[in-house]
């Protein structure tokens, strides 16, 4: 069996397709190392046993001149990456994004020990696009992405985005009786990323009272930052429903089981999670980044998802989302567009990719 070190971390986006390729690795027996850049959002995610390094390539709190920062620490972050695979000893250096992916797949590259990428998202990001073209593979989770690298002379497979277990798996009976969700009424699962969504969470505020009021259920996932005040709004908000406003859901899977329609941002976990479940989503990509990703990531889904983009909110768009839990039949046909979109096999593809190479 060989050794394996998955990095990258800052995000769920980056640390959870890790850790669902990890598991299913360690299935396979072999022993995993996972590298972050120990973010309190990075702890959240449980990864069993596996050995744990941590790259001080930023520090808590930071934004201000933060390239510039890097630049005067990028000898010491080498020297850890370095000092990681001495202590490690993989036989294959796997990075899922950001710069705990970086610095130990440059020095993986240095000492020629396979390496992979797994990118997510539908179009490549910043560290895919720099490595791509040297490490063995790249495992993409859209077809976007693998025609993209592979046309700039990246070895890429589109495999889908690796998920853990379990969603799919729950009825909708058995995960509204965990959650002990009346049998009337719809469940709507708010979830705002691993980090919290501020326009995520204001368009879920402005559908509230009605969907309250109609005698719906909402579980709405803030973040750190809003969550205190959604839910002091949320206690004020009287009706035959209800709206409880946590900071973090760890039982995503069982919500996605119970709801009937999501509202969520377009990470590519999270689209595939919907998938998985095969649930009528809304989705609100994050309109701040320069490629669109999370456009890109939310076309995925097809019919299954109706698209908001921030810049367009108002009356007119808000008044459809609003009006959607009073379509059954369209909450139904977007449902199994979702579910026609899933790709419940991709961490078993990954892994036997990754399987591959160890073997070079």
């Amino acid at each position: 069996m060989s050794r394996i070190l998955l990095c990258g971390g800052g995000t769920g986006g980056h640390i959870a397709p890790a850790l669902a390729v990890g598991r299913e690795l360690e299935q396979r027996g072999h022993t995993i190392g996972y590298v972050t850049l120990g973010r309190a959002i990075e702890e959240r995610f449980a990864s069993g046993d596996a050995q744990r390094y941590t790259l001080s390539a930023e520090r808590p709190g930071e934004r201000r001149c933060r390239r510039l920062r890097l630049l005067l620490r990028l000898p010491k972050v080498l020297a850890e990456a370095r000092r990681i695979l001495d202590d490690f000893r993989p036989d294959v250096v796997v990075g899922t994004g950001g710069l705990a992916a970086f610095f130990p797949l440059r020095a993986a590259l240095r000492r020629r020990i396979p390496t992979a990428l797994l990118e997510v998202n539908a179009r490549a990001g910043r560290v895919t696009r720099m490595l791509a073209k040297k490490v063995g593979v790249v495992l993409c989770g859209f077809e976007g992405s693998a025609a993209e690298l592979s046309a700039a002379g990246a070895r890429a497979r589109e495999i889908g985005v690796p998920i853990r277990a379990g969603f799919g798996v729950a009825t909708r009976e058995a995960a509204r009786a965990h959650f002990g969700f009346p049998r009337a009424g719809l469940v709507i699962a708010v979830l705002g990323g691993s980090q919290g969504a501020s326009g995520v969470n204001r368009i879920a505020a402005e559908l509230a009272p009605a969907w309250v009021a109609a005698g719906h259920q909402l579980v709405h996932a803030a973040g750190a930052y809003d969550a205190a005040r959604y839910a002091e709004t949320a206690r004020a908000l009287a009706g035959p429903g209800s709206w409880r406003v946590v900071e973090f859901l760890a039982e995503v899977d069982l919500l996605l089981a119970a709801a009937d329609l999501v509202l969520a941002r377009a990470g590519a976990s999270t689209v595939a999670e919907i998938a998985a479940s095969g649930r009528a989503a809304v989705l609100v990509p994050y309109p701040h980044h320069a490629d669109q990703h999370q456009l890109a990531n939310a076309l995925g889904l097809g019919e299954g998802a109706l698209i908001a983009e921030e810049q367009a909110w108002g009356p007119a768009l808000r008044e459809r989302i609003g009006a959607l839990v009073d379509q059954p039949a369209q909450l139904e046909r977007m449902a199994n567009a979702s579910r026609r979109a899933a790709r419940p096999d991709a961490a078993r593809h990954a892994a036997r990719e990754i399987e591959a190479l160890s073997a070079i």
